[in-house]
């Protein structure tokens, strides 16, 4: 409440000082500034910082990007977090596991669970290895639908993949089966 709008003028307020003062922000202190707003809620006005007409355009790093997808995805919206996974891929920058885990966790988190699978494939094709919160979060994903199978499958999967589970798969598995037991 209160604090987060204290804090949520100050940023303002802030960048504003750095336009006012000429400062030459360079694509480092741009996603400072996305980050900043993306943590206040203010995705809109982040977007538009780097957008077209914004005084950041041409400034995205993988990290402002990255901050974008994860203030889309903790709102659930997929079709925007899918279009800056696209965007990242069409001006030539390599999506990590970091990216590619917040997509992924944007998809599960809307039941969009074999979209993820798909997705953990093209991340795969793009020479990007799955680690073990890509693993995870489909077991429990799988797990919390009821759908063990699928998560036992996902768990042979990563072990095949040379990818050693942690405590954490291990304990989502265990709830898993617990939950889902007749």
């Amino acid at each position: 409440g209160y604090a987060r709008s204290r804090a949520l003028t100050k940023v303002i307020s802030l960048r504003e000082e750095m336009d006012q003062a000429n400062i030459v922000v360079d694509s480092y202190a741009a996603s400072g500034v996305v980050e900043a707003y993306v943590m206040c809620g203010l995705l809109e006005s982040a977007e538009k910082l780097i957008g077209e007409a914004g005084p950041y355009r041409g400034m995205a790093s993988l990290q402002t990007y990255g901050s974008l997808m994860k203030g889309w995805s903790q709102r659930g919206d997929t079709d925007r977090v899918m279009k800056y996974l696209s965007m990242l891929k069409n001006n030539d920058m390599k999506p990590d596991s970091h990216i590619y885990n917040t997509a992924i966790s944007c998809l599960l988190r809307t039941k969009a669970l074999d979209r993820a699978v798909a997705l953990m494939k093209d991340m795969q094709e793009d020479g990007v290895l799955p680690d073990v919160v890509t693993f995870s979060m489909l077991i429990k994903s799988f797990g919390g639908e009821g759908r063990m199978d699928r998560a036992a499958e996902v768990f042979k999967t990563m072990q095949e993949a040379g990818v050693m589970p942690d405590a954490a798969t291990f304990n989502i598995m265990i709830d898993s089966y617990a939950r889902n037991s007749d």
